[in-house]
């Protein structure tokens, strides 16, 4: 299954390379390995969301895995539980 590195910043800058990256994957199932990511800001966060939305209307697998517990805080002071942004597709 592809896998993409989140960078450690995702910041505007960030969710706009991250984004061009999903949309060269779309259709495919994904994994997005959150290992590297120190710090999550409302762009990434929208991206993340938006991205979960699409994969979800297609009906494919979309999963971002290794949150470490502070991004984990992050979500949910803005109220963002992290099993939302996670589609699993019954096969």
């Amino acid at each position: 299954m592809p896998e993409l590195k989140l960078p450690e910043v995702l910041d505007q800058r960030g969710a706009q390379i991250v984004a061009t990256q999903l949309l060269d994957r779309l259709g495919e199932e994904m994994d997005l390995d959150a290992c590297n990511l120190t710090r999550l800001g409302g762009a990434g966060l929208e991206m993340l969301i938006a991205a979960h939305r699409q994969w979800q209307e297609d009906c494919i697998r979309f999963e971002i895995t290794n949150l470490s517990p502070s991004i984990l805080r992050v979500l949910e002071l803005l109220g963002v539980d992290p099993q939302t942004l996670r589609v699993e597709v019954q096969k």
